[in-house]
């Protein structure tokens, strides 16, 4: 979901990731469905090792976006690194950490935050901001949107 509405608000290369491989074939068909082919493809990444992944052959991305990734609490090192290998390092890339209020997941992500903030630090990444809002509607929604930017590297 979150790469198609990417691909709708205009960007012009988005890659869909998952660990999953059902959940790459379920990307895949949702890209097909929504007609975004020429823009976004799905492709198996394992943040354990992101060098491994068949996008690391390709440029560094402006925005890098983890959606509800946190919910496994051992994860913060390997999510952050990987942020930090595909960001593109200029003022303006972003590296977006969205999670949403899921009772199942959230008390984890919550959890997990402050080992993430730590490990993104030690990757380059520098917190910009933090955002929460409360959206309503048929649930009530807390979204959370953590930004981190990439330090250039001293050169």
């Amino acid at each position: 979901l979150v790469s198609l509405a990417c691909a709708a608000a205009g960007a012009s290369t988005v890659v869909a990731t998952d660990f999953d491989y059902d959940a790459l074939a379920l990307i895949a068909q949702n890209v097909k469905l929504n007609d975004c082919s020429a823009t976004v493809r799905a492709a198996h990444l394992d943040w354990r090792a992101p060098s491994d992944s068949s996008i690391a052959l390709e440029a560094k991305f402006d925005i890098v976006v983890a959606s509800d990734a946190l919910y496994d609490g051992g994860q913060a090192h390997a999510l952050a690194q990987t942020m930090g290998y595909y960001l593109a390092a200029h003022a303006s890339s972003r590296a977006l950490l969205v999670s949403h209020h899921d009772p199942s997941r959230s008390q984890a992500a919550a959890r997990s935050l402050p080992d993430f903030a730590y490990e993104a630090q030690r990757v380059g990444l520098r917190h910009v901001f933090e955002e929460v809002e409360m959206l309503h509607g048929p649930e009530h929604l807390l979204v959370a949107v953590y930004s981190w930017d990439k330090v250039p590297a001293a050169g």
